[in-house]
């Protein structure tokens, strides 16, 4: 998604209790309710059951260095806990890594913003606490590629084969991390709309299976599947159409204005397609550039939810494999009351309520 600012049965012993934090300078000392300890979690000895339905939460993470493991471990422990709040079984992570520029032929991880493998796996170990299938998502952060106007969709290295190998590089490690927690799937590929149908693609996931045994695809934007430009190794859609609806629109025109663009590409059931990332900002005109974040417009929370009502009526009624709600902030409080205008689905409890109604 373009953005102009920029997918069981819950623990007993872990959602049982209530949780309570004390902090100093934002450090967790103290939690109650929460296990910050990890010798109790080891990877699990074979990959869990694929899902039937992925009731799915994506979450953005940026991370900071400068944050000890276990402030790492408390918000992965509080983030999964809420996600079981939703009735949700399953999360998307998230995370970005860069390019210098639309043309540049390497990519890197951000040395403040990207976590390590290491860290991932911290993440990926409570996701295994708490019963949560993860998938993986590596997505190329915009931050870098806005002084020429483009986004992760528009890129051109210059030199394909070097970026590929530069990917690759990239990506193996975390591959590895995921697979020894035995995460579902990763998206080697996250709307990378120019590079979509190169050759290269072939290579990348070849030794991306020597790696990792789970499922390995590539998560396509709206525009590209609206085009039928597939790609062999698809996985997921990201799913942010330009409705021409107003402000005032119902769920219900919401849900028909979807079927009507879903319809130019696919009708009938699509028991295949995962929705692998969807949302609006809380905004006036967010219907009609779904993928466009502005804070200066004001803040409307029933556009938000009845997007919510609209999406959730159209997976179930094409009878699709699951849908991940856009976004949960990593680094924040779940329980912060929300009044802007984001993407951020915690503190709307409106919104919370569909998405359990959903996932019940």
């Amino acid at each position: 998604m373009k953005h102009l600012s920029l997918f069981a049965v819950p623990v007993a012993l872990v959602l049982g209790i209530s949780a309570v934090a004390v902090f100093a300078e934002d450090k967790p000392l103290v939690a109650k309710g929460f296990e910050i300890d990890s010798s109790t979690v080891r990877p699990p000895a074979k990959r869990p059951t694929a899902l039937p339905f992925h009731k799915g939460i994506g979450i953005f993470w940026a991370d900071d260095p400068k944050d000890r493991d276990d402030i790492v471990r408390f918000r992965a422990q509080r983030v999964f806990r809420y996600l079981r709040t939703l009735n949700a079984n399953a999360v998307s992570i998230t995370f970005p890594f860069v390019m210098n520029g639309p043309r540049s032929s390497r990519v890197t991880a951000d040395r403040i913003r990207t976590p390590t493998p290491d860290r991932l796996e911290i993440v990926l170990s409570e996701a295994v606490r708490y019963r949560i299938q993860a998938t993986i998502r590596p997505t190329l952060d915009e931050q870098t590629l806005r002084s020429t106007n483009d986004w992760r969709g528009s890129i051109t290295p210059t030199d394909r084969d070097v970026w590929f190998a530069s990917y690759q590089s990239f990506l193996l490690p975390y591959l590895d991390a995921a697979e020894k927690w035995r995460a579902a799937a990763f998206a080697v590929g996250v709307e990378l709309n120019t590079m979509e149908g190169d050759s290269r693609w072939n290579g990348l996931f070849t030794e991306a299976e020597r790696h990792f045994t789970g499922v390995l695809g590539h998560d396509q934007n709206f525009d590209q599947f609206r085009r039928k430009r597939m790609i062999k190794h698809a996985l997921g859609l990201d799913l942010y159409p330009e409705l021409k609806l107003p402000d005032t629109a119902t769920a219900a025109e919401v849900t028909s204005g979807l079927n009507a663009w879903l319809n130019l590409s696919a009708r009938g059931p699509q028991p295949q397609l995962v929705i692998s990332e969807t949302g609006v900002p809380a905004a006036d005109g967010a219907y009609r550039l779904p993928y466009t974040y502005n804070a200066a417009k004001p803040v409307n929370e029933q556009v938000q939810v009845n997007w919510f009502k609209a999406v959730c009526a159209l997976v179930k009624a094409r009878e699709m494999a699951g849908v991940y709600w856009w976004n949960v902030d990593f680094d924040g409080d779940p329980k912060a009351r929300n009044r802007s205008n984001s993407y951020v689905l915690t503190g709307r409890p409106e919104v919370e309520a569909v998405i359990r109604d959903c996932f019940r």
